[in-house]
């Protein structure tokens, strides 16, 4: 890929490296790209659902289950078959599986338009559903009118903790209406209970330019058109984002404040998902003075290594030394990020310290002491301007 062409106007390549705009896109299937991850991150976490986590190991032995099962019903290369699913990984699998085995994911909004779903399915010659299960009263008006002559249906709850699943289903799922006795109808489970009988050969070996996945979208016009991806319009995105990121991988170390002693939930709670791919260390206060022992806060920065060093509390009534914190972290050649969400009005006011001047990164939330709408904004040194833009936008 070269973005570099005289004949492209390219303005927003000023933004990149060269090295990061000339790559090459990798000539296999999307799957074949989940595969490799999954062989280098095998025990790495690749979904967080509700809490439940998925490793990605489960998740390809999941994805060739529902890639056999697909199969077993008859699913062949070039068939499309429609997903209209919230984000579940029933969702995600069925993708993956589809690209195994070379069929195209048709990718719809399940809270479509009885209509909608209709033409979307007409459109693509979908021939195969896979729909959450509380659409099925829409589906059954209109699924006669279409080629599809099996629909899977799938419960939000299907990958929940237990105490979630039942809870949804007691809250939820008891009230959807679901088909009985009706042979164009299965359940997920039933569904992939088809692969323990399929024995044959099932992947197909797919190149960077065979269609993947349909998106649907309204674009700049409104007017609702079909977008066919390819393979290597996936890879292309993931290869940029590896070049970009290439000094981020799951992992990385970070200290931060415990959460019991003022700190913040999302940094490295056990119940954060950012906590299921960073290496988080934490720093307290002294039990006696209730204050952060900056000295205790080099030891362990010193013992443990942070690429990054985490200033800032939810629930810490007292000053912040940043320059202290810049000390530390430049000992350790780690970033210094501090998170001021709770504190952004009072240090804007003047009122107490700002940790701008001594910390690579400053987050904040836009509705606490600031008082203003739902949002964020982070303020970084310059030298990471581009890089940070790079990685939110658009």
């Amino acid at each position: 890929m070269n973005l570099f062409k005289k004949n492209i106007k390219a303005p927003w390549t000023k933004f990149y490296k060269k090295e990061q705009l000339n790559f090459e896109i990798p000539n296999y299937s999307i799957y074949k790209q989940l595969e490799l991850n999954a062989i280098e991150y095998k025990n790495h976490n690749a979904l967080n659902y509700f809490g439940k986590l998925i490793s990605y190991e489960e998740l390809i032995n999941e994805v060739n289950n529902a890639a056999k099962s697909f199969r077993s019903y008859g699913i062949r290369p070039g068939d499309i078959v429609t997903i209209c699913m919230p984000n579940t990984p029933e969702g995600l699998i069925s993708i993956y599986a589809l690209n195994k085995i070379g069929a195209v994911a048709n990718i719809i909004h399940p809270l479509s338009a009885t209509e909608e779903i209709k033409n979307y399915l007409n459109e693509t010659d979908s021939v195969m559903l896979v729909a959450v299960d509380f659409i099925y009263e829409k589906i059954e008006k209109i699924i006669n009118d279409t080629k599809v002559y099996k629909t899977i249906l799938v419960s939000p709850g299907n990958s929940m903790p237990i105490t979630l699943r039942v809870g949804y289903y007691v809250t939820k799922g008891i009230k959807n209406k679901l088909p009985k006795n009706k042979e164009e109808y299965i359940m997920w489970n039933d569904f992939i209970k088809k692969s323990e009988n399929y024995n044959l050969e099932f992947e197909v070996d797919s190149d960077k330019n065979t269609p993947a996945i349909i998106l649907h979208s309204g674009g700049t016009t409104g007017t609702p058109k079909a977008i066919l991806l390819s393979n290597g319009n996936f890879n292309a995105l993931s290869k940029q984002i590896q070049v970009i990121f290439k000094k981020i991988t799951p992992g990385d170390k970070i200290l931060a404040m415990k959460l019991d002693h003022g700190g913040h939930l999302t940094h490295g709670s056990p119940a954060n998902f950012a906590s299921k791919i960073f290496n988080y260390e934490h720093y307290g206060v002294d039990l006696k003075t209730e204050t952060i022992n900056y000295d205790e806060v080099e030891a362990k920065a010193l013992e443990f290594k942070p690429k990054m060093i985490i200033a800032g509390a939810s629930a810490y009534p007292r000053l912040i030394d940043y320059k202290r914190m810049r000390e530390i972290a430049d000992k350790v050649d780690a970033y210094l990020m501090v998170d001021m969400a709770h504190i952004s009005g009072l240090i804007g006011a003047g009122v107490i310290p700002s940790p701008v001047p001594y910390a690579d990164f400053c987050t904040s939330s836009c509705s606490k002491t600031i008082c203003g709408p739902r949002g964020g904004f982070v303020i970084c040194k310059e030298k990471y301007a581009k890089a940070l833009n790079r990685s939110t936008f658009p």
